[in-house]
């Protein structure tokens, strides 16, 4: 329940007494009567209902409406207990609004009369550039503070209104930072030109030495600081400047910074349609660039190990797979190695290796001939980056079950957009979509091969009979060098 109780005993208790059996057959659930118990073919297996009640049968494990809920169909707890409590017209007040109201308000920490330590930490400990540091001073944005001589970074609203305070610590051998009570995450420390490009760091510290390195017509861009890996404050500025058009990820260049770069990929997208660019230090971040320019050794930079693994993953299943001869029921058969995988506990890892990676091969059987009819082919190279490309490592974080249940959803959604038409009489869009269907299906696989492997090891899924090495692609200097995707592959 977390540091506060959302919901009472009575709440709850009602939440999962709701009958099941009624839910589901309003919610269109095609659930088969057995006795006195009815049946349920799930993606991962059949489960049996009675009344508020719920059985896994292969997994050997049931409960109430809230796990159901939160099991299959991926909601949070709070959202399942809401719900259910909505279906019987109950309502719950929002205790986080309340917590919110009661929240102290936001007010910038006291100012020391001088700057004395803020500049010794900022100019010989972190090797800024004078001329940057004094413009920041001189507009409010940075300044010490009275009590504990922290560095104070000041973040303002699109009217110039003080909304945001992120604080770091000046002591020698300290890693203390935070945000002030009550900021406002959306206007976290920024500075606003008169171009349409905005370059996106984590922490102030990290924007400024950018800017200490990056001198030239700095102040005709934008800035923007997260003080975080989310995107909150990226989401804020763009709606504030409409004028913006490229955004440029600066983030850091270790694992949180390289799913950062694909969330700010991610929201873009919902945006509007903003061109986004990848510029990533050499180290871990860009103070750490910094340092090594005044001969401070560098703390290294990070490699994501779900892309590394990822990539190798994308370019051996074409290698296995390209000259394989494409099935006459494709449809059919991706159907059956489900059904085939979705019954494996994760404890069969082998099992699970081989039958997901055999989808994952026929998924991408499929996309192959989708491709030919288009007439868009592909050699081997180009097929792994679109497989590649459709791998997205922030959404990498899921359990064994929905693993699973993403790589049924993916391939109900194919089945449905490729219905029992040809693909040349479908539109573009309905085209596009098969094609990307079919790719995040085998990166689906892939994913849950990469999941399953303990510890990763090629040898254990690459080469799905020995019969294709494919060391030639897998080797390639571009593939061990190039970590980031390098765009998604366009389809026209």
């Amino acid at each position: 329940m977390g540091r506060y109780k959302r919901f009472t005993d009575e709440q709850l208790a009602a939440a999962n007494s709701i009958n099941l059996v009624e839910l589901m057959k309003r919610s269109g659930y095609p659930l088969k009567r057995i006795g006195s118990e009815y049946a349920w073919e799930s993606p991962t297996g059949k489960v049996s209902i009675r009344g508020n009640s719920w059985y896994h049968q292969y997994d050997k494990e049931g409960g109430k409406p809230i796990g159901f809920l939160t099991r299959f169909h991926n909601m949070e707890f709070k959202e399942a207990v809401e719900f259910l409590l909505s279906e019987q017209g109950l309502r719950v007040e929002n205790e986080e609004t309340e917590m919110q109201k009661e929240r102290k308000a936001f007010e910038l920490p006291g100012r020391n009369p001088d700057l004395r330590r803020v500049y010794a930490y900022l100019l010989k400990v972190r090797f800024l550039d004078r001329e940057i540091v004094d413009y920041f001073v001189g507009q409010g944005l940075i300044y010490e503070e009275d009590q504990f001589h922290n560095v104070v970074f000041v973040g303002l609203d699109q009217d110039g209104v003080q909304r945001h305070a992120h604080k770091r610590s000046t002591v020698t051998g300290s890693s203390f930072k935070g945000n002030v009570s009550g900021s406002d995450d959306r206007y976290c420390f920024r500075y606003t030109g008169t171009g349409n490009s905005v370059y996106v760091f984590e922490a102030p510290i990290d924007m400024l030495a950018y800017l200490s390195m990056h001198q030239e017509n700095w102040q005709e861009n934008s800035y923007v600081t997260l003080c975080s890996a989310a995107s909150e404050a990226l989401t804020q500025f763009l709606k504030d400047n409409p004028q913006i058009k490229t955004i440029y990820s600066c983030l850091d260049h270790d694992i949180a910074g390289i799913e950062g770069y694909y969330r700010i990929m991610e929201e873009a997208e919902k945006l509007g349609a903003y061109q986004v660019e990848l510029l990533r230090p050499r180290y871990k971040d860009w103070d750490e660039e910094l340092k090594a320019e005044y001969g401070i050794e560098p703390i290294p930079a990070q490699k994501h190990p779900g892309i590394v693994r990822l990539k190798e993953l994308c370019f051996e299943l074409v290698g296995d797979w390209i000259d394989d001869p494409y099935p006459k029921y494709p449809i059919a058969e991706m159907n059956d190695k489900y059904n085939q995988l979705k019954r494996l506990a994760e404890s069969r890892k082998e099992e699970v290796l081989e039958k997901s990676y055999a989808l994952s091969g026929a998924a991408f059987l499929f996309l192959k001939k989708q491709l030919e009819k288009l007439e868009l082919p592909m050699n081997e190279w180009e097929m792994g980056k679109l497989l590649f490309s459709r791998y997205a490592p922030h959404h990498d974080h899921g359990k064994y079950r929905s693993r699973i249940v993403e790589i049924g959803e993916h391939l109900t959604e194919l089945k449905r957009s490729y219905g029992l038409g040809d693909i040349k009489k479908k539109t573009k869009t309905q085209m596009l979509e098969v094609l990307d269907l079919s790719a995040k299906l085998a990166v689906d696989c892939l994913r849950l091969c990469r999941f399953i492997e303990q510890p990763p090891s090629k040898q254990m899924i690459g080469n799905k009979n020995q019969h294709k090495p494919n060391t030639e692609i897998r080797q390639t200097e571009e593939m061990e060098e190039a970590e980031e995707t390098e765009g998604e592959i366009c389809l026209h």
